[in-house]
């Protein structure tokens, strides 16, 4: 704000003396100040929040594939070995489904007749699960058997049918664990690791198939993991199902 003082037209001494206001707008630095550290808190507080929006939404997304993989897969696998071949197959052939269930400790294959709705393969399939450690991700086969080449029976017996072969299904990726393990007692008890082989050979001396298997998968959820464990009653007894993940 300025204050003018100006004389009249007739010069000094003539005229009464005129005066003005002239106003001049703006801020005070300090007024600035305030403004500008304002919009940098609701600045800063909108980031925070777009950014947690974000972690909760990735959070709830890993999650949700977790469960689905802890729900999926184990009733499929539920399922298979309930639908086991456990007959003789192809007549006169007497090729024994005994020796087809081939089991290793990030490795399962068999003999089944399930085969989930819609599926391109039906009628009796050999199933293969492998897990890959270094890349974090389950493999799941499958191949038609329609002829008894299809089993690779030798003239001495019955060779061990190759983990990898058939057609890749799924590819299931985000498994950092994938542990099998086979009891060879009618009774066993989940929590006794003396009780539990690391392996189950299906070659034609094989001793047929385990009474129980145990499964333990390590699912990864972002930056945490939850681990899980399922056990089968399988060989002669009929299925139990699966008991609770832990």
């Amino acid at each position: 704000m300025e204050l003018i003082r100006g004389q009249g037209a007739g010069g000094r001494g003539q005229g009464a003396g005129v005066s003005c206001l002239r106003i001049y707008g703006g801020f005070t630095l300090l007024e600035l100040l305030v403004a500008m550290a304002l919009v940098a808190m609701v600045t800063l507080i909108a980031a925070t929040a777009f950014r947690l929006t974000v972690q909760a939404w990735e959070r709830g997304a890993d999650e949700g594939e977790s469960r689905q993989i802890q729900s999926a897969l184990p009733a499929l696998l539920e399922k298979q070995l309930a639908a086991r071949v456990i007959s003789p197959v192809f007549g006169k052939a007497q090729v024994k489904p005994a020796i087809y269930f081939c089991g290793g400790e990030n490795s399962l294959s068999f003999l089944t007749t399930y085969a989930p709705q819609g599926s391109m393969l039906q009628g009796m399939l050999w199933v293969s699960y492998r897990f890959d450690p270094g890349q974090k991700m389950l493999l799941i086969y499958q191949q038609s058997v329609t002829r008894i080449e299809d089993l690779d029976v030798a003239d001495g017996g019955s060779g061990s049918k190759n983990a990898g072969g058939g057609v890749p299904v799924s590819q299931i990726q985000g498994i950092s664990d994938f542990s099998l393990a086979y009891a060879a007692e009618s009774l066993y008890d989940p929590d006794v690791p003396g009780q539990w082989l690391n392996n189950w050979n299906c070659g034609a001396e094989s001793a047929g198939v385990p009474f129980g298997l145990m499964l333990k998968m390590t699912i990864e959820e972002g930056a945490r993991s939850r681990s899980f464990r399922w056990v089968y009653r399988i060989g002669e007894q009929p299925l139990a199902g699966a008991f609770g993940g832990q």
